[in-house]
């Protein structure tokens, strides 16, 4: 665990995330980051999709209790109340319902609405908070059952106020556990910035500040109860894999990448060719570049609304550092772009608000060839080359290039055959009927009795009927030996017989 003080320095030991609250408007400036990991390593890697099971636990110590009761916990955490901002409600927004943050239920009706309440013998006053958080860990598995980390997916442990230090909250990463200091299991930022490190989400840095990136959720959290209403930057939106069909990336040496960014708080309403989060690749560390749209769920972004933003993240558990926040007509350097010679120009060309959905047509060039001079992008499909020789070129309207693969070898036929003790009568054959019924692959007869025979050709996507003949009319089992013929198609079976007549066929695929 860790645990920020508030002039900013914290004694951060296992896997946990300590925060200050120090500073002025209830931000923790406290860095109490136990990412050394010198202590216990926890390794759950909880995925940030489906339905999760979140109980949060109220604590009653010997001489204090958490301050909220256990109905209006549930009402900050989960909304059972009609609270409008919270846990659930943010994770259901900023993931596109990707994301669904459930309380936990009981068969025995001691959870009520996600909550659970536990009593230790443990005074609170001058005692650290480790010692009232393993208490009050202990006195859930008395309740529920000890195995935890199997019963639910997070667990949320709302401490009594007056354990030793100013803390604000931290949270084992990869792990279920999360822990806050009374009134902060209340606050929305609170709650999906610990959350976020148990799904391997790192801080959010700007500059020398641990927490200084204020447009997203993995810098400072706010004593607020439903403010401020955003989500993550755009390194750690892509580690969370939310918007993967509006991801691209950009590879300046190969082509000017030219599009539109559009906001987290749009991607409902964007269209497959507009993206949300841009990457550019850079060896250790890669840059991720996003439109800060300040609307709907991310209206409260506090740092960079409606501008680009440009982060540059490790893969893994990583803290980000945002590096630019760009208007229209802004641009930031890649200096020595992947440890070259060369460097990369981040060129927000302009900022749309009026559009539906608001946009920034963003530019990613090498310096040394920007487009006005150097490569303005494709004039016809000709000038649209693939590293695969089978995709077709296409030279869209805003001269950037797309790649119809269709055509590309990339299935996988195979066919198996065990002959019966009259191999000579099995033949077969493959036929593709979005291709005039042209045949891709055949076999038989055969010589061998009671014997394998595989054979695999690599394929187009399309329509493949297998026919398999038998000229005796009596099929390879089960008369005479137990023969069997299986045809795949990418690892999937569409035929698997052995008793037929002269003749069977299956078909798969489409055209």
């Amino acid at each position: 665990n860790g645990n920020g003080n508030g002039n900013g320095n914290g004694n951060g030991n296992g896997n946990g995330d300590g925060r200050g609250n120090g500073k002025g408007n209830g931000k923790g400036n406290g860095n109490g980051n136990g990412s050394s990991r010198n202590g216990r390593h926890w390794d759950r890697q909880l995925s940030a999709t489906g339905t999760k099971s979140v109980l949060a636990v109220r604590v009653v110590a010997s001489d204090a209790s958490t301050t909220s009761t256990s109905a209006q916990l549930s009402d900050e955490i989960f909304g059972t109340s009609g609270d409008p901002i919270n846990l659930r409600t943010q994770f259901a927004a900023c993931s596109g319902n990707k994301l669904q943050m459930e309380p936990a239920t009981d068969t025995n009706g001691i959870i009520q609405n996600g909550v659970v309440e536990v009593t230790i013998s443990e005074s609170v006053a001058n005692t650290d908070n480790s010692v009232i958080r393993n208490a009050a860990i202990n006195a859930v598995r008395n309740r529920l059952g000890q195995n935890l980390d199997q019963m639910f997916d997070h667990v949320m442990l709302c401490l009594p106020p007056g354990t030793n230090g100013n803390w604000i909250a931290y949270a084992y990463v990869n792990s279920y556990i999360s822990v806050y200091n009374n009134q902060w299991c209340n606050y929305v930022s609170a709650q999906l910035h610990e959350i976020g490190h148990n799904l391997n989400l790192a801080h959010s840095s700007e500059g020398s500040s641990t927490y200084g990136d204020q447009s997203g959720m993995m810098g400072f959290s706010y004593a607020s109860d439903d403010t401020p209403i955003m989500c993550f930057n755009p390194g750690k939106s892509w580690n969370l894999g939310w918007y993967t069909d509006r991801h691209a990336t950009a590879d300046p040496v190969s082509q000017t990448w030219t599009g539109k960014l559009v906001g987290v708080a749009n991607y409902a309403s964007s269209s497959p060719s507009d993206t949300v989060i841009l990457k550019v690749d850079n060896g250790d560390k890669d840059f991720y570049i996003g439109f800060n749209r300040q609307t709907g769920f991310n209206s409260g972004t506090q740092e960079a609304g409606d501008q680009v933003t440009v982060v540059e993240q490790a893969t893994g558990y990583a803290t980000s550092n945002l590096v630019a926040k760009l208007g229209s007509g802004g641009q930031f350097t890649i200096p020595n772009y992947q440890g070259g010679s060369e460097d990369v120009i981040i060129d927000v060309t302009s900022i749309n608000l009026a559009a539906s959905p608001a946009y920034a047509q963003v530019s990613v060039y090498l310096a040394s060839c920007p487009p006005s001079s150097c490569n303005s992008g494709c004039s016809s499909n000709a000038d649209c080359v693939s590293q695969e020789s089978c995709a077709v070129g296409i030279c869209n309207a805003d001269r950037t290039c797309s790649f119809d693969t269709s055509q590309c070898l990339s299935s996988t036929l195979k066919m198996e055959v065990s002959t019966d003790y009259y191999p000579e009568e099995t033949t077969w054959e493959i036929t593709d009927d979005c291709n005039g019924g042209a045949v891709v692959m055949s076999g038989g007869p055969y010589n061998g009795d009671n014997t394998l025979y595989v054979e695999e050709k690599a394929v187009k996507p399309s329509k493949y009927t297998v026919r398999v003949y038998d000229s005796w009319g009596d099929g390879v089992c089960c008369y005479y030996g137990l023969g069997n013929v299986k045809a795949s198609f990418d690892g999937v079976d569409f035929l698997n017989v052995g008793q037929f007549g002269r003749s069977i066929s299956s078909s798969v695929g489409s055209c």
